[in-house]
Formats: structure tokens, C-alpha cells, sequence
């Protein structure tokens, strides 16, 4: 995890997003895409090449991002709880 909120707070945790939250971002940057997309190039094919374009930079991006502010790509160890 490149970035940990912490949750001490109870309101905190509570505003926290469901776990449908992510999903329904990516389906709404599909839809989004789709809309965009000129009308002679909506079809699933070039909806799914252009999308995955977009998905592909923006992850180069942050692994470049990471590497250029010293944030660890790999997975964050969960804090020893003291069990």
C-alpha cells in the first residue's frame, strides 16, 4: 500500500468507503470513455484498447512517481497489533 490513512478516529473510519467503492469508479471511467469515444469508434473492441491505454500509462506513471519520491513499490507489512 503506497499510502496509509491512518484510523483512530471513529468518525474517520466510518466515513471510510464501501467495498463497491473502487468498482464503481472503474465502471463509471468505462461509461465515461464510452461516451467519449467519437461514434464511428464505439464498439467493445476499441472501448477496451483505449481504456486499458489509459490504465497502462496511468500505473507507468506511478511506479515512475514512486521511484522518483522514494515510496516503496513493494506491499507495506501490516503493524505487529503486540500478539
Amino acid at each position: 500500500m503506497l499510502f496509509e490513512i491512518p484510523l483512530s478516529d471513529s468518525e474517520m473510519a466510518d466515513s471510510r468507503p464501501g467495498p463497491h467503492t473502487v468498482d464503481q469508479m472503474i465502471r463509471t471511467s468505462v461509461s465515461m470513455c464510452w461516451m467519449l469515444l467519437p461514434k464511428d469508434r464505439r464498439n467493445v473492441q476499441e472501448l477496451i484498447t483505449e481504456f486499458q491505454r489509459i490504465v497502462d500509462r496511468v500505473l507507468n506513471d506511478l511506479r515512475e512517481d514512486a521511484k522518483h519520491f522514494g515510496i516503496s513499490a513493494e506491499p507495506v507489512p501490516p503493524e505487529n497489533s503486540g500478539q
